[in-house]
Formats: C-alpha cells, sequence, structure tokens
C-alpha cells in the first residue's frame, strides 16, 4: 500500500464512529460522533505487550469493525475477480484482508495521535455519501495538511466507509492495481498466499 493510502487509512480509522451512534445520523455526522472517544484511546499509555495494550487494541478494532465496510472495500478491489472466486473464496479474502488493515493500521495510528480534523461537507445522493475533511497532522516533526474524501454507503440504517481518497489518491484503486497484477501472474490463490505471508510478518512485527 502507498505511503499516502497507508496514512489516509489510519486518520479514517481515528475518526471512525463508534456503535452508540444513531441509526438516523448523517454521513458527515457519522464520521463526527466518536472523533474524540477515539483520540483518547489513542492516548492512553500502555506498555507493549501488555494486557493493557491488548485491550485498548481491542477497543480500537471493535469501533473500527462497526465503521469499514470491508466486504464492500474488497468486492471493489478485486472488481471482475470478485464473481470469478467461490462465496467460500470471497469470505476467506475479506477476513484475510480486514486483518492485515487492522494489523497496518494499529501500527499506524500511534505515530498520528496528534492530529485536526476539519470537515469541510458532504455530498450525499440516496444510500452513497462523500465526505470532505482536510486533517492537519504532525509526522517527524513536521505540520501537514492533507485532504481527505471518505466514500461512504448505508448498510441497514448506518454510514459505513468503503473507500477513502488522500490527495486524489484512492486506497480502493490502489489495492485494485496490486491485487490484479498479482492475479494476473499467480492466479488468485497465488494473491491469498501472498497477502497471508504479508500477516504472518505483521503479525510477528508486533
Amino acid at each position: 500500500m502507498k505511503l499516502l493510502s497507508c496514512l489516509a487509512l489510519a486518520i479514517a480509522l481515528l475518526a471512525g464512529a463508534g456503535p452508540a451512534l444513531a441509526a438516523s445520523a448523517g454521513a458527515m455526522a457519522t464520521l463526527k460522533k466518536s472523533n474524540d472517544d477515539v483520540r483518547k484511546l489513542l492516548k492512553k499509555k500502555a506498555a507493549p505487550g501488555s494486557a493493557e495494550e491488548k485491550a485498548l487494541r481491542g477497543e480500537i478494532k471493535k469501533i473500527v469493525n462497526g465503521f469499514i465496510d470491508y466486504g464492500e472495500l474488497a468486492r471493489r478491489a478485486l472488481a471482475v475477480h470478485w464473481t470469478k472466486i467461490t462465496s467460500e473464496q470471497q469470505k476467506e479474502f475479506v477476513e484475510v484482508l480486514r486483518d492485515l488493515i487492522e494489523s497496518n493500521y494499529v501500527k499506524q495510528i500511534r505515530s498520528n495521535v496528534n492530529y485536526e480534523v476539519s470537515y469541510k461537507g458532504e455530498d450525499v445522493t440516496g444510500d452513497e455519501a462523500v465526505v470532505h475533511s482536510t486533517i492537519k497532522v504532525e509526522r517527524k516533526g513536521r505540520a501537514e495538511d492533507l485532504a481527505i474524501d471518505y466514500k461512504m454507503a448505508k448498510a441497514n440504517g448506518h454510514w459505513l466507509v468503503w473507500d477513502v481518497i488522500t490527495e486524489d489518491v484512492s486506497l480502493v484503486r490502489n489495492y485494485r492495481k496490486e491485487f490484479h497484477k498479482t492475479i494476473d501472474k499467480e492466479g488468485f490463490e497465488g494473491l491469498l498466499k501472498k497477502m497471508k505471508k504479508k500477516l504472518s510478518e505483521q503479525q510477528k512485527e508486533g
């Protein structure tokens, strides 16, 4: 995943909404609702590998799992290849992709605790929406302003994110390009094997 996409995903998750949000809330309100709660979680101090750290990660993952539509993200990223695999393969792919994203953002968010979010508005068409925002983050002692758009869709009355666009760089498009390149060379099973290997490496790194 490109650096910008990694950062975009991390910040998107930081701004994610919690399960207590009313189902009738709009897309932008959903993004804003539990931003402060997640930031409080991120600022908690816990020793690496401790029970407290594991519990903290679990809390953050719980919020994000109720906010990111991994199935839709996976379907759009695989595009034409999605219908060529079995339902069992689809399920496994979504699960591995989810675990990869979780493993990646847990590392990313710790280095991006200091950020400011400005919501610029939303474009809503039926059950689809794009929320526009600007995020000021501090990385390596330097302040940066990033324009980030969240593509969302309403499912069962709740708004879920399925794509994040940073400076015109789409997370889904990046995934699609990488996935299709691997599938063309090694087939779908080759892609899944590669993803599982990457996941194993990330988990060992902690």
